[in-house]
């Protein structure tokens, strides 16, 4: 039975532990999904243009759900109770995928089944930001073991590949996915107005203001939409990146390991990123993010020689993980605790909403070649960083930097 957190400074680093097995359970279901489950989809028969469509469903659900199912978390003050059911139902949906092969039936599977489970993070962030609060603790070095399992997962799911049918992908993705639901049987309650060393918590003033006031303000609705763009981008590499290089004839457990080592850097830069914010600001690594996303999409299609593939692959630690750091940082920075929920449920409905764009048109434009799909991902990323510079030109003059 889950505690009430009462602040107490010896218990501090088994609340850490156990906010890191909370990310380490749903990260190692994404080290499984994202490079097994297309090749899953494959195996059934599905074509390109179908694979793109299909693995469309959860960013879809992010769009029309995850607001819905985050303020509902927020409003009860229970999100680790929340996570808890999320997590069983996706968990069980999941495992319907055994019985069919239908296109239709597996969309709206991939729908129900994407509506809960795309939620887990964006509260397991909001619940990690008040424990940073109450506990003064680093963010990074809890989320970082969250990579630490996508690593592990994607090595054993690449070696399973080379032995099992790909089936294996759903038993995977059920059991991390219960796994996650026991983590929050031991996670204590924190509540967002609280004590800390001894004194009240100053009351905040922005709290006083309307919720949708506060999260579409200008300056963090623009980065935010920054932030998002640039994670969209990497829908074509999730979509197609394992099929990519199964057709250069690189074998499962090398593609296992690809994935993994983007996230080794990842885990490097989550490890020091409580000495790096006193430095860069969450713009500076949206921006940082950015410039490597744009070299990745730019040389993606074009490099075949295996060690150029592996050092092409250590910018996803950039690529992806300042950007998730830059969003982080700005939900922080600019949004109340009471809100943090909501405003992890806008950051993944964004970036929903566009990947969901990008991965419906990605097998359209994968089946034109991959040099297509990879360097309209680049374009893309070039309008974004544009949208970035003009946002810290315009609004660092007016407020705190940003």
């Amino acid at each position: 039975m889950a505690e009430k957190y009462e602040e107490r400074p010896e218990d501090h680093r088994f609340l850490l532990s156990k906010v890191s097995l909370l990310f380490a359970g749903q990260f190692a279901g994404v080290g499984i999904f994202l490079p097994f489950f297309p090749i899953f989809l494959s195996d059934r028969g599905f074509s390109d243009v179908d694979i793109g469509f299909l693995l469309a469903a959860p960013m879809i659900t992010r769009v029309l759900c995850v607001p819905f199912l985050t303020a509902i978390a927020d409003r009860s003050g229970r999100r680790r109770k929340a996570i808890l059911i999320y997590s069983l139902s996706s968990a069980l949906v999941f495992s319907s995928l055994y019985f069919t092969n239908d296109f239709w039936a597996v969309f709206v599977l991939l729908l129900l089944a994407s509506a809960c489970w795309t939620t887990v993070t964006p509260l397991s962030d909001a619940y990690a930001g008040d424990v940073v609060s109450a506990a003064k603790a680093d963010y990074g070095k809890m989320r970082l073991w969250g990579s630490v399992a996508f690593i592990l997962a994607t090595f054993l799911g690449g070696i399973a590949l080379q032995y099992w049918d790909s089936g294996f992908v759903i038993d995977s993705m059920v059991l991390t996915l219960i796994g996650t639901a026991v983590v929050c049987l031991f996670l204590p309650h924190i509540s967002t107005t609280r004590k800390i060393k001894g004194q009240e918590q100053e009351r905040e003033p922005a709290e006083q203001k309307n919720a949708i006031s506060i999260l579409m303000a200008p300056p963090f609705l623009t980065l935010l939409l920054v932030g998002a763009a640039i994670q969209s981008s990497h829908g074509v590499y999730y979509n197609f990146g394992s099929i990519f290089w199964q057709k250069l004839g690189i074998s499962g457990t090398i593609i296992g390991t690809l994935w993994g080592v983007g996230v080794a850097v990842e885990v490097g830069l989550f490890w020091i990123a409580g000495r790096l914010n006193a430095y860069v600001t969450p713009a500076g690594y949206l921006c940082i993010g950015g410039v490597s996303a744009l070299i990745r999409w730019v040389s993606f299609p074009y490099i075949e020689w295996l060690p150029g593939i592996f050092a092409l692959q250590c910018l996803h630690g950039l690529s992806f993980g300042a950007t998730h750091l830059g969003t982080i940082g700005l939900v922080r920075q600019m949004i109340p605790s009471r809100l943090a929920g909501s405003a992890q449920g806008l950051n993944t409905t964004l970036m929903g909403g566009l990947t969901a764009v990008v991965m419906v048109f990605s097998g359209s434009l994968y089946s034109f070649g991959p040099a297509t799909a990879f360097l309209t991902m680049a374009g893309f990323v070039v309008c974004s960083l544009g949208v970035l510079l003009f946002a810290v030109r315009y609004w660092s003059s007016e407020n705190a930097p940003i």
